[in-house]
């Protein structure tokens, strides 16, 4: 009873802090032997062995996933820490607001860090240049002495080549994240359980930390030495895109309760009223943009029959904004595309208004003898989607109408931008992050559908696996993000170099994957050659540095002589690879199974 008794005061030693109500809160500890209770300001606290949670956690996850790529049962593992971790700081965080609801933050991280010592997570040092603010500005920097997960590596006597203090950054950002109110994110840089000096962190906003971590090194060389293999979670990649279409489709509820509340004001608008809500209802089932137009188009037309309009939306390929519906007379504007400096809708970001006879500048994508006509703009933040344009002669738009107008608009601007994230979100589940590639997950997905098709059509598949010969070494000589620059130009030659029904795939770290659909063992081998000696004229430039020639070493096997399923084709092509490297590299080898 008294060493757990010192263990809390312990605890609490760490920091002081000022301000009644933080010290009550922290002041009171109880512990109940015959309850086997430990609770700090009237809350029980839990003691777990700290290797359970660190290297044991990792041996585990590294044996269920045996039969898998270390790097990727690795990568597994620290996600699972850190989605954890993260989410425990996120209601530590909740809890800490509700304890002292008005608290200022400047504060915070003063307090945080108490909360962290008393739950034994980590009394942090924040380093000089540490900016906390509610905003994606936030930056800070700090070490912690004596992480328990590199305290349990260290112990154990395991080595590690990557840092490991993964529940450290989870918790810390979740609880960060908490009560600043914005997004964050925290990567270890330097870990002792390398053998690094310190353990060294950085918590940041997602879409911030990497430039933030790049000019800390620069700034700091003699970290930067240590930093290696240090890694962002990619679950804050999808977590951004999935909370921009949270906030596009709470957007769309928020618009349509607000209707509602009008209606009862508006009861002789009912009609509108009805036809906008129908319009809004359906919009988020629409797959596509063109369902969104044809849906405007149509509900539009039942309110302003009597008005001319014409839709234009922004082509990113051609820079041009370009017609897709019209609505009544407007042959003469049909085949007219125009650039954003032609619009003054767009130029300011607001609706623009030029009524019959007015000497107000009209648009120069509308006719010059144009009546009276008025611009929505579609655009959401930073992104613009095109304009619509009405036409209303010599009669009145009123305020009325035009705001029922800009409703339609902004609904289907927003529908836009619904299905542009959901595309981005299924990108992402498709593709790898920096070649652009498809990932291993899609690869291995289309391997079996292709195999089933091969089978039907007693056909062939021929597989190619390759990596980069030596790929280490060019990244401890001139860093990983030489490392990514090579292997972001491997993405693009690939693309350029193969057919177009051809699957490429990124396998993981620098192994590559290509299946050749309909290709026997002649024609998959002479590809295969053909790419070797190909990639010798790769570019290898990094800046001002040229990097040295790459040389690859390549596995071949073909369905269905060397497999009848996908992971036996995927076992007879890695052992061929395999071969490839033991005879020599630079070389290519037949699976033999």
């Amino acid at each position: 009873m008294k060493k757990i008794s010192d263990l809390i005061k312990l605890f609490q030693s760490f920091f002081t802090i000022k301000g009644s109500a933080s010290k009550k809160l922290f002041k009171k500890n109880e512990i109940h032997v015959s309850k086997a209770t430990v609770a700090t300001a009237n809350e029980r606290f839990v003691l777990i062995r700290a290797a359970s949670l660190s290297v044991d956690f990792y041996e585990c996850i590294l044996d269920l996933y045996h039969d898998k790529e270390k790097n990727e049962a690795i990568h597994t593992t620290q996600q699972l820490l850190f989605d954890v971790s993260h989410a425990i700081g996120l209601k530590d965080g909740e809890y800490f607001q509700k304890k002292l609801p008005f608290i200022n933050p400047a504060t915070v991280l003063k307090v945080g860090r108490v909360l962290f010592a008393n739950t034994g997570w980590m009394p942090i040092t924040v380093f000089p240049g540490s900016k906390p603010s509610k905003d994606d500005n936030f930056i800070l920097f700090f070490e912690h002495p004596s992480t328990f997960e590199s305290h349990s590596w260290l112990k154990a006597g395991k080595k590690t080549d990557r840092p490991v203090c993964i529940m450290t950054s989870g918790y810390s950002s979740g609880l960060c994240e908490k009560l600043f109110g914005i997004p964050l994110v925290t990567t270890e840089i330097t870990c002792r359980a390398k053998e690094d000096k310190s353990c060294i962190f950085v918590m940041a906003h997602p879409a911030r930390i990497t430039c933030y971590i790049k000019d800390y090194l620069k700034k700091n060389p003699e970290i930067a030495k240590e930093a290696t293999h240090y890694e962002i979670q990619d679950f804050f990649k999808i977590k951004m895109a999935e909370v921009s279409l949270k906030k596009v489709n709470a957007a769309l509820r928020a618009t349509n309760r607000k209707l509602k509340s009008k209606s009862k004001a508006l009861k002789e608008k009912n009609h509108v009223i009805e036809l906008l809500s129908e319009f809004r209802e359906l919009l988020p089932a629409c797959a596509t943009n063109e369902e969104v137009y044809t849906i405007f188009n149509q509900y539009v037309a039942k309110l302003f029959p009597n008005y001319r309009w014409g839709l234009w939306i922004y082509t990113e390929e051609k820079k041009k904004f370009q017609n897709v519906k019209t609505w009544g007379s407007m042959t003469d504007l049909e085949k007219r595309n125009f650039s954003f400096g032609d619009c003054f809708a767009l130029r300011h970001d607001q609706i623009y208004k030029v009524n019959f006879s007015s000497s107000k500048p009209h648009c120069h994508h509308m006719p010059k003898k144009a009546e009276g006509y008025t611009c929505f703009p579609m655009a959401l933040g930073d992104e613009i989607f095109g304009v619509v344009s009405v036409i209303f002669g010599r009669s009145k738009f009123s305020q009325e109408s035009q705001a029922i107008f800009a409703r339609f608009t902004d609904n289907m601007t927003l529908a836009l931008s619904n299905i542009r994230l959901r595309e981005s979100l299924l990108e992402l589940s498709m593709h790898d992050y920096l070649t652009g590639l498809f990932n291993r997950r899609y690869m291995e997905e289309t391997l079996k559908k292709e195999i089933a098709k091969a089978t039907r059509g007693k056909s062939n598949i021929g597989l190619i696996m390759f990596d980069i010969d030596h790929f280490k070494n060019f990244n401890d000589t001139y860093g990983h993000e030489a490392g990514d620059t090579i292997l972001i130009n491997v993405g693009k030659f690939l693309k350029e170099h193969f057919r177009e029904g051809d699957i490429i795939c990124r396998f993981g770290g620098e192994e590559f994957v290509i299946i050749l659909v309909g290709a026997n063992k002649s024609f998959t081998l002479d590809r295969a050659e053909n790419l070797r000696e190909k990639f010798k004229n790769l570019p290898t430039q990094f800046g001002n540095k040229f990097l040295g020639h790459i040389e690859i070493s390549i596995g071949v096997a073909v369905f269905p002589e060397n497999g009848q399923t996908s992971r036996e084709l995927l076992d007879a092509v890695d052992e061929a690879l395999y071969r490839a490297k033991n005879d020599g590299r630079n070389r290519v080898r037949v699976a033999t199974t």
